[in-house]
C-alpha cells in the first residue's frame, strides 16, 4: 500500500464510490478549499490481489491546530475489504511524518478504532460526554 495527497478527480471519485455514505462532492470540495483548510491523504492498494490494483483503500482529513500547534485529524476510514491490513497505521504514520507535529483526535469510546490509537500510542487526555449528536462519549487522545 501507498499514501498520497489527493491529485486529481478520480481520486476524489474513488473516495466518493468507496465511502459514499460519509462524502459528497461539495462537501469534500469545502473541506479542501473552505475557509478551514483540511489536507486529504488517500491510501491506495497495491499489493493485495483481491483488491483492485490502486483502488483507494482508507483516507484521512486532517488540519493544523495554529492554537495548539497540532495537527487535528478529523476523520479516517477504512474500507471494509481492507481492515486490519494495516491502513490506519500507515495513514497515520503518513500524517506524522509529513507534518512532523503532533496528533489531536476524538473517538467514540465505542470505537474499535480506540485499540489502534492506543497501539500506535495516543493517550486520553478528556473524556467528553454526549460529543457526538447521538449522545455518545468520546475520547480525546494525543500523540506526541
Amino acid at each position: 500500500m501507498y499514501v498520497s495527497t489527493i491529485k486529481n478527480q478520480s481520486d476524489i471519485a474513488a473516495l466518493i464510490y468507496l465511502f459514499e455514505n460519509n462524502w459528497d462532492l461539495s462537501t469534500i470540495d469545502e473541506l479542501l478549499h473552505g475557509l478551514k483548510y483540511y489536507t486529504c491523504i488517500l491510501c491506495f492498494n497495491d499489493k493485495d490481489a483481491h483488491i483492485l490494483p490502486n483502488a483507494v483503500i482508507g483516507y484521512a482529513f486532517y488540519s493544523l491546530d495554529e492554537q495548539r500547534n497540532c495537527i487535528e485529524l478529523t476523520d479516517i476510514a477504512v474500507s471494509k475489504t481492507a481492515l486490519r491490513t494495516g491502513v490506519g497505521t500507515a495513514l497515520i504514520k503518513a500524517i506524522k511524518e509529513r507534518e512532523q507535529k503532533s496528533i489531536r483526535l476524538s473517538v467514540k469510546t465505542t470505537n474499535p478504532a480506540k485499540l489502534l490509537y492506543d497501539k500506535l500510542g495516543f493517550k486520553i487526555i478528556q473524556e467528553v460526554d454526549n460529543y457526538y449528536a447521538v449522545g455518545e462519549d468520546a475520547y480525546r487522545m494525543h500523540l506526541d
